[in-house]
């Protein structure tokens, strides 16, 4: 399987999530998801903490995944 359908299967998989998670950034480089829940990270108040992120290299495809969300 050509790197570009991993690449793309991974972010279908995601975006059969959205809502209630969200994109924060789709570019050729990364493609991110995190939650809706306003939760602090740190002393910061983020509107959505990070889930899961699908980065194309070179050679493969890096998926990267923080399954500890509730949304």
């Amino acid at each position: 399987m050509e790197i570009f359908h991993i690449q793309e299967t991974l972010q279908n998989l995601l975006k059969a999530h959205i809502p209630p998670l969200t994109i924060q950034t789709d570019t050729p480089e990364n493609f991110v998801v995190t939650g809706t829940k306003e939760v602090m990270q740190g002393k910061k108040k983020v509107d959505g903490i990070y889930f899961a992120s699908v980065v194309p290299k070179p050679k493969d495809v890096r998926f990267y995944f923080l399954p500890y969300l509730h949304t």
